[in-house]
């Protein structure tokens, strides 16, 4: 008789998990209370617009196109990516006007973007981009390999690799990250462009290490694609896959409790009845998951976990036309940057010139919206329900100031807005987020690798973690690495 893991989560992560143990011969049953597959990738459909309600940016699809290779399948046959380039359009801004500092965009070509810099700033900052590219490069071919793509489990593991560490600290990887883009690059703006990405791992980018500088290498070397029909597309895509190995879906089902004996899982417990397990891979946010087994959420030594921060997330349906200007992702840098993350980051309050994305998925992929339709996708960065804001209090006057901010930005006015759903810090907790924010822990260098929640479960020998809260980290492509790292921890579980 095969053995038989229950995957509780049916993210990327989850799914992720769930096929590469079917693909092995494991019975996988996959619970989720939400009614569909995706996990933190949401959906939220109205009046014809396929509204997705978590990641918009997708980069390196094919390790997501290599879990469908790994099952001996055609990853074409499953979902489509059209490649963005622009990757993005940023705008940044003076006191005066959003585009008080001119407008770039990014380009994954080299020399696309090498003209890009050359025409809008100057060919010296277009001769800094390409050692910028060279040394990214560098930067992921010793990084993603050996501290990203591996299991550590413990610093003894992190050490095991003693000439990649050598090589990571000569590539200035635990210098802050400013510092080495300062390296490259003279101009603000271009720092700004190639260093906010840091805020995908939850950190300030005046904050964090120079190993993080492997987003932008995702990002803006590698490029942005969209999954034809949206993010849901690719969550999709994954669960026909599962599907087609056999793995069981068990949706609008929450997960109560597990039944232990000797320290082991014998059936997890939902509300629609138990279902018997040998082992259990969950991607439960980690306080969630503490409170579940009856523990406290706490760091080695009692220390507290220190959470990202959180966004507010305004989605709209809109009918009209939209200004040339807006493309699919489009990036609007506020004027006070490094206050901006001392107020967000250091105090856990509003950022007082926040940065905002705006996507305008329709840009590519017209199908997600009636005709003559657009979705626009505005996110900014807000502390966590941890930080300084009262939402009941404050929350509408900060919804106001954002509404005219969109103005500014082309969302304007005469547009008729058919459908609007916001998500702030409130709703990230009701979706069972920690401290209401969906980018889990903070990726600071001792809640990072061996020092984030470790994906074997130090007391119970057949629960394995998945997903943001354990490593490699939050995020799209992240936790795809997690997930079949994570199958892999609890295949040796069941042997």
């Amino acid at each position: 008789m095969s053995s038989s893991v229950v995957v509780v989560g049916a993210g990327f992560a989850g799914l992720t998990a769930a096929i590469e143990l079917a693909q092995r011969g494991v019975h996988v049953t996959v619970v989720d209370r939400l009614p569909y597959p995706g996990g933190r990738s949401g959906r939220y459909d109205r009046e014809g617009f396929q509204i997705d309600t978590g990641p918009t940016v997708f980069t390196m699809p094919e390790l997501f196109r290599d879990i469908f290779r790994r099952a001996g399948r055609d990853p074409d046959e499953y979902v489509t990516f059209r490649k963005l380039e622009p990757g993005y359009h940023a705008s940044f801004a003076d006191r005066t006007s959003v585009d008080g500092g001119g407008r770039l965009a990014t380009f994954s070509d080299r020399d696309q973007m090498y003209a890009e810099i050359e025409t809008q700033v100057s060919r010296k900052e277009a001769e800094g981009y390409l050692q910028f590219r060279r040394y990214l490069e560098e930067l992921f071919a010793v990084e993603f390999p050996s501290f990203i793509d591996a299991q550590l489990d413990s610093v003894g593991a992190l050490l095991g690799n003693p000439r990649a560490l050598v090589r990571l600290a000569r590539l200035r990887g635990f210098q802050r990250l400013p510092k080495v883009v300062r390296h490259y690059f003279g101009d603000e703006r271009l720092q700004q462009l190639f260093s906010f990405q840091a805020l995908y791992a939850g950190l300030s980018p005046l904050r964090a290490l120079g190993i993080f500088a492997i987003i932008s290498y995702m990002d803006v070397v590698l490029g942005v694609v969209q999954p034809v029909g949206g993010m849901r597309a690719a969550a999709d895509g994954l669960e026909r896959l599962a599907r087609d190995l056999g793995v069981e879906f068990r949706y609008g089902r929450a997960v109560e409790a597990f039944v232990l004996q000797h320290q082991r899982i014998t059936s997890v417990v939902t509300d629609e009845g138990s279902i018997a397990s040998d082992a259990v891979v969950t991607s439960t946010d980690p306080g969630d998951l503490a409170q579940m087994l009856g523990r406290p959420f706490r760091r080695l030594g009692g220390l507290r976990w220190r959470m990202s921060p959180s966004c507010f997330l305004s989605l709209r349906g809109v009918r009209g036309e939209l200004p040339a200007s807006l493309g699919h992702h489009n990036i609007f840098f506020g004027s006070e940057w490094t206050q901006a993350f001392e107020d967000l980051v250091d105090s856990g309050r509003m950022m007082s010139e926040p940065s905002t994305l705006v996507s305008v998925p329709t840009r590519s992929d017209p199908e997600l919206a009636p005709p003559d339709s657009h979705i626009v996708y505005a996110l900014e960065p807000v502390p966590s329900l941890d930080g300084r804001f009262d939402w009941e209090r404050m929350g509408p006057g900060f919804v106001d100031r954002f509404d005219r901010r969109l103005v500014r930005f082309g969302v304007t006015e005469e547009l008729t807005t058919s459908v609007r759903h916001d998500i702030d810090p409130r709703g990230w907790a009701q979706l069972g987020m920690d401290a209401g924010t969906p980018f889990s822990l903070a990726h600071t260098f001792f809640q990072s690798g061996p020092f984030r929640p470790t994906m074997q479960d130090p007391r119970i020998s057949n629960l394995v973690r998945t997903g943001s809260g354990t490593t490699p980290g939050v995020g799209l492509p992240l936790v795809m690495v997690s997930g079949r790292l994570s199958a892999e921890v609890a295949l040796g579980r069941l042997q």
